[in-house]
């Protein structure tokens, strides 16, 4: 019994550091050199699927943090973090669970913090095609970590799912391309 609580800890200790490298990887990544719609996506996909809401908000705002510490970069992640935290309670407290549309409604009230900032017409537009991309994304997303976290589908998935995983991959690859390491774009490795 306890060698099973041992490997149940170390298997949550390496998911949540898993995210957390996902976080750091995906602030860096944009499309378009304008929109960065990943971290948001992956971290409400991860909460649908019944993350630990407080571990993950904690390890995304700490990785929000490599962003900067101006108010323009902490001000709209701190937005997004509360709003997921009270949106948790108050599903906690109904006790049922979030249903997919519901969610979305959440991302983007989370999201709602960055027109703060906008300056202009065009920046608000980025932020709308942000929110909206982010939307798309968190469904893709939900859709993967439902099979592959909760039903642990190896060898079943469907013709969505595996879509949805492809979508995962290619996000992992457009965030590993705008990450470079001591001038090595790792990116490169997802071409072949």
């Amino acid at each position: 019994m306890e060698q099973v609580v041992k490997k149940q800890v170390k298997f949550n200790i390496l998911k949540y550091v898993s995210f957390a490298f996902c976080f750091f990887i995906f602030f860096n990544a944009k499309l378009f050199d304008l929109i960065s719609p990943f971290a948001p996506a992956f971290l409400f996909a991860l909460v649908w699927c019944n993350a630990n809401v407080w571990v993950l908000s904690l390890t995304y705002f700490a990785s929000s943090l490599r962003l900067g510490v101006s108010p323009y970069q902490i001000l709209p992640n701190l937005f997004a973090v509360l709003i997921l935290i009270l949106c948790a309670v108050i599903q906690k407290k109904v006790g049922r669970r979030v249903k997919k549309p519901v969610m979305c409604l959440y991302f983007c009230l989370s999201q709602l913090g960055k027109f703060i900032f906008a300056r202009n017409l065009y920046f608000a537009v980025v932020i709308a095609a942000e929110i909206l991309v982010g939307i798309l994304l968190f469904l893709c997303y939900s859709l993967f970590f439902q099979a592959f976290l909760t039903r642990k589908a190896r060898e079943k998935f469907n013709v969505d799912e595996l879509f949805c995983a492809s979508v995962f991959i290619v996000s992992l690859a457009c965030a590993f391309a705008s990450f470079n390491f001591f001038g090595i774009n790792f990116g490169l490795a997802f071409v072949m």
